[in-house]
């Protein structure tokens, strides 16, 4: 194959070849392969500036993302599996990334676990398995959660409760504690927890304040 016409435009370079065939490459790749035309490359070179290429989309694409916010190790493969790219150059550049230290599950976790608990309200549990669905290890995920002081998760889901029961007291609802325990229950609240609120709650319902 020889490369009778070449095309730049917009950071990317268009080759011709002299059998019709047509590649795309990023500029800075074309540049690094010192290409000219009437240079002549076989398929072995060919597919090794596609791959080369390739692997330079991958990684400018994954930067994109974590300069956005951070993302896990599966969460930021999953993302560059549905632009097409093939899964042994997404490793390539995530395992890349991570020796760099641009790319951290432990890093991610944290701040996804202090995130979700602290502005979300969400509870540990909850966490957890939002978690484990990032393909984040479970080891990992423990260690961070047990970090969390066991009177700010009931804070926290004091504050849903509090919202909770406005709610059902604007609408005259009956079983207070009941739909304040399926409540708490769906958001994934420990029964230690849940029972806390709902002793206090009967003692306020008791007192008249609800």
């Amino acid at each position: 194959m020889v490369i009778q016409k070449i095309n730049i435009w917009r950071g990317k370079v268009y080759l011709l070849f002299d059998n019709g065939e047509k590649l795309q490459f990023a500029k800075s790749v074309f540049e690094d392969a010192r290409l000219k035309v009437g240079d002549e490359i076989n398929c072995e070179q060919k597919e090794n500036l596609i791959n080369i290429n390739e692997i330079f989309l991958i990684k400018a694409s994954a930067l994109r993302m974590l300069a956005r916010r951070e993302h896990s190790s599966k969460e930021l493969k999953d993302k560059l599996k549905t632009r097409g790219y093939s899964a042994e150059n997404i490793e390539t550049v995530v395992a890349e990334l991570v020796e760099l230290n641009l790319l951290s599950d432990e890093r991610f976790t944290e701040i996804y676990v202090r995130s979700r608990f602290s502005y979300k309200k969400k509870s540990p549990k909850a966490i957890y398995y939002d978690l484990l669905k990032k393909g984040v290890d479970k080891a990992l995920i423990e260690n961070e959660l047990d970090t969390l002081d066991e009177e700010d998760v009931f804070a926290n889901a004091r504050e849903l409760a509090a919202k909770k029961l406005k709610s059902l007291k604007a609408r005259n609802s009956t079983d207070i504690p009941a739909k304040l325990r399926s409540h708490l229950a769906y958001k994934a609240y420990s029964t230690r927890i849940i029972n806390r609120i709902i002793e206090e709650v009967r003692k306020e319902i008791n007192n008249a304040e609800f």
